[in-house]
């Protein structure tokens, strides 16, 4: 014969090891949740990248002098730095 208040500690136990386990599930939820977004935000970061990088290497602009010419070499080399270092 089981007692009335062990059968109630039995009933309490079953409904924590419930809400222990929903609790976990919630986690592993909002851990996936997290991920998700992370993946949307990283790739909304390298489609701003990319349109940047297309913006200064699809320029037809040359330079009016040496100095200003200079200045877009060097920003396409570090376009093309940035983005081998990115494919890796």
């Amino acid at each position: 014969m089981t007692f009335p208040v062990t059968a109630r500690l039995d009933e309490i136990d079953n409904q924590w090891q419930n809400l222990v386990d929903l609790a976990a599930l919630r986690k592993q939820r909002l851990n996936e949740a997290v991920d998700f977004y992370q993946f949307f935000a990283d790739a909304d970061d390298v489609d701003h990248w990319m349109v940047d990088t297309l913006r200064i290497v699809s320029s037809d602009d040359v330079g009016k002098d040496e100095a200003s010419a200079q200045s877009l070499l060097k920003k396409h080399k570090v376009s093309s730095l940035l983005f081998t270092d990115r494919a890796d």
